[in-house]
């Protein structure tokens, strides 16, 4: 009898001691993690991570029920989600290159996770790294890139594709398609209204998200109900705010005023209720990863 219970001990012991099934690539326990929601913080908390992904989260320990290569005692510390920086540039000419290449690693140990790459004049670069870091060849953020932006012949912009017909527009398109870029980026230092128009409606026919700098000429509503998804910086977007946006416009069309001189109009002009309808109508048209 003794020998029989002793026996179911031992059996019970090597039960309990015998290593977890479930694996995990880390186990981080005693973190501290903000409801994104509500702001309340959350102590004591242990999350499993496989591949990549949370597949447990915890106020108990996990590190009895998983099996991981790298437990993280993160007492004192903060478990957030990653940033996304959704406009940056990687460019500067063929000479950077590697400079460039270097600040991936840079984001990581910051916090940012993803990019949204907003055309430069390292595309081709750009997409190699964009698939290595998929692969997990390259140690980076995960790279949304619109590739080399539209725009027209004459350009400020270095490493764009410049067009001038709606031939040459169809083109630069099907160069954009056959590099598989995530969204197409369009500027207007040297397109003229029409095509960038035309453009639009294109980019969106193809089932792209498209974001851009406006021609002054053109109203933000205008080019919102065109298909323009994203408007890249603020001074496109207060012109949206002007009481007076449409006489804005058609004064830059006419040559009366510049980008530069309209400035200071619409500054002058803005008008808080006109904000809040152009924001309301915009909110309604942008997808959501676009939406501030």
């Amino acid at each position: 009898m003794k020998n029989a219970l002793l026996l179911g001990l031992c059996s019970a012991l090597a039960a309990c001691s015998s290593p977890p099934d479930e694996r995990a690539d880390i186990v981080i326990e005693n973190a501290q993690i903000i409801d994104m929601q509500t702001g309340a913080i959350a102590t004591q908390q242990s999350l499993a991570i496989r591949d990549g992904i949370i597949i447990k989260r915890s106020d108990k320990p996990l590190s009895s029920h998983y099996q991981s290569s790298t437990l993280i005692d993160a007492k004192g510390q903060y478990v957030m989600p990653g940033l996304w920086d959704m406009h940056v540039h990687f460019g500067g000419g063929d000479e950077l290159i590697e400079e460039n290449k270097q600040l991936l690693p840079l984001y990581l140990a910051y916090g940012v996770t993803t990019v949204r790459d907003a055309a430069a004049d390292l595309s081709e670069s750009v997409l190699s790294w964009r698939e290595q870091v998929k692969q997990g060849q390259l140690v980076g953020p995960t790279i949304f890139t619109s590739g080399p932006k539209l725009e027209g012949k004459g350009s400020i912009w270095p490493g764009d594709l410049e067009v001038e017909t709606t031939e040459e527009m169809h083109a630069a398109m099907d160069l954009l398609d056959s590099m598989d870029v995530d969204f197409i980026k369009i500027t207007d230092s040297a397109l003229t209204p029409e095509l960038y128009l035309k453009a639009v409606k294109e980019v969106k026919k193809r089932g792209y998200q498209i974001s851009g700098h406006i021609p002054f000429s053109l109203s933000v509503t205008d080019v919102s109900k065109a298909g323009l998804d994203a408007i890249e910086h603020m001074t496109y977007m207060l012109k949206a705010a002007a009481k007076n946006e449409a006489d804005i416009s058609a004064k830059v069309a006419s040559k009366e005023l510049s980008y530069r001189t309209a400035l200071p109009i619409i500054t002058a002009q803005f008008d808080e209720p006109t904000a809040m309808r152009s924001l309301r109508f915009l909110l309604t048209t942008t997808p959501p990863w676009c939406q501030p």
